[in-house]
């Protein structure tokens, strides 16, 4: 039998964090969180704006495909003048996009309804000849909106000819408890006005020519916004663009950025 050998190294002792350490570690954590985060924040809503870029691309596709079936006229917003029984242009696209989910854009809290909002001067009464757009990349044609809940309002926005400016924005919505009254038309309605900082400081827009893109708004001043509200403290993200199909690019209104 051997004889049992001890060991004559003092046994070896495991030793915990301080709190100082624990406290460093911690507070690293935190800049890390705190440089990463916004980060994440950004990465995550340009993937948002990139998939809404992609709605509006298949709005403007599916626009341009009922303007070749429909001898190259646009859209239309009503049948006739003022008051006439108004259309729901989301529901006339329809059969070219046979998806409602690219109504809506991921970015925007408005989701199940429409987040988009039509010019109306590009549909108009009974619509309008695409040769009568005479500047049609400069020409907006969907932009992105404060967005509706109900997937059966229709969403358009108008400025005036002659006058311009954000002053002049009316937005409006087609009231879904008058879709079957004959004689129903667009009412005035927020929800319709342009959501010109939804993608970090800026718009997807969609141009009568097919091509889509983000544009940084413009600070306006408090008297200029539509109805004076609160809410609305940026105006339409571009300028020298050719809002009510004339063939000006700004520069012809009182507020002179806009036509």
């Amino acid at each position: 039998m051997k004889p049992r050998i001890r060991s004559h190294h003092p046994a070896r002792l495991t030793r915990g964090f301080t709190l100082i350490e624990l406290l460093v570690v911690i507070a690293i954590i935190a800049i890390l969180a705190a440089i990463l985060f916004p980060v994440f924040a950004k990465a995550r809503d340009a993937a948002r704006s990139t998939a809404c870029k992609n709605n509006i691309k298949q709005l403007g596709t599916a626009w341009a495909m009922y303007a070749q079936d429909y001898d190259e006229t646009t859209v239309p917003i009503r049948i006739g003048g003022a008051g006439s029984l108004a259309f729901r242009w989301n529901e006339i696209l329809q059969p070219y996009i046979k998806n409602t989910g690219v109504l809506v854009c991921p970015s925007n809290p408005n989701r199940g309804g429409i987040t988009y909002t039509y010019n109306f001067s590009l549909g108009g009464p009974n619509g309008r000849a695409l040769a009568q757009i005479p500047v049609v990349a400069q020409t907006p044609m969907f932009v992105d909106a404060y967005g509706a809940t109900s997937p059966l309002q229709s969403l358009i926005f108008i400025i005036p000819g002659g006058t311009g400016g954000p002053a002049t924005i009316i937005p409006r919505w087609l009231n879904p408890s008058n879709l079957n009254i004959p004689g129903a038309v667009h009412q005035d309605h927020q929800e319709a006005y342009p959501f010109a900082d939804i993608h970090a400081d800026s718009a997807n827009y969609a141009f009568a020519d097919g091509h889509v893109k983000s544009m940084h708004y413009i600070t306006i001043q408090t008297s200029e916004i539509w109805n004076n509200s609160a809410n609305f403290t940026k105006g339409v993200p571009k300028e020298l663009m050719d809002y009510d199909c004339d063939g000006v690019l700004g520069g012809s209104t009182n507020s002179g950025r806009y036509d």
